[in-house]
C-alpha cells in the first residue's frame, strides 16, 4: 500500500487498523458524517486506552477541559470539532500501529521524546494538525529510510 505524505494527513490508513481501532470503516465519506454528527465517547474511552492515556491527558490533547469531558461523558457525544480532532489523534496512532506492528511499540515511540520535534513527543504534537502532520511524515520518512 503506497502512503501519501504531503500536505494532506496519510490519505490511505490502513483500513483495518483504523477500522478495527474507532469501530467503523475508514472511508473517507462515513468518517466525514461521523466527525459532523459527533464521534462518541466509547471512542475516547477506547482511544485512551489503547495509547495507556489518562482520561485526562487525552483530553489535554484534545483541547478540552475536565468539566467539558464530564458533560461529553454524559451526552455520550464529543462536538464536531473535537470529534475531528479525536479521529486525527486515532488516524496518527493507526499510522504508527501500522508502521512499528505492535501497539506497545507504536505506543512507545509516541511518547518518546524525537530529536526530530526538538525532543518533543510525537504524542504532543498531536494537538494540532500540523504537528500531527509532521508526526505522519516522519513515520513516511522512518519507513523509507529518510533521516531527518
Amino acid at each position: 500500500m503506497l502512503y501519501c505524505y504531503n500536505k494532506r494527513m496519510a490519505t490511505q490508513l490502513p483500513s483495518a487498523t483504523l477500522s478495527d481501532l474507532i469501530g467503523m470503516p475508514s472511508d473517507r465519506a462515513v468518517l466525514i458524517g461521523a466527525v459532523r454528527e459527533g464521534l462518541s465517547y466509547t471512542l475516547f474511552e477506547d482511544l485512551a486506552e489503547a495509547l495507556e492515556l489518562a482520561h485526562k491527558d487525552l483530553a489535554t490533547l484534545l483541547g478540552i477541559a475536565t468539566r467539558t469531558l464530564n458533560t461529553r461523558k454524559h451526552t455520550g457525544r464529543f462536538t464536531p470539532q473535537e470529534s475531528d480532532h479525536l479521529l486525527r489523534i486515532a488516524r496518527t496512532y493507526a499510522r504508527a500501529l501500522d508502521f512499528f506492528g505492535t501497539p506497545q511499540q507504536a505506543r512507545d515511540w509516541l511518547k518518546r521524546p524525537a530529536f526530530a520535534f526538538g525532543e518533543e513527543t510525537p504524542l504532543s504534537r498531536l494537538d494540532t494538525e500540523l504537528g500531527a502532520e509532521g508526526v505522519v511524515t516522519l513515520l513516511g520518512q522512518l519507513e523509507h529510510g529518510v533521516l531527518p
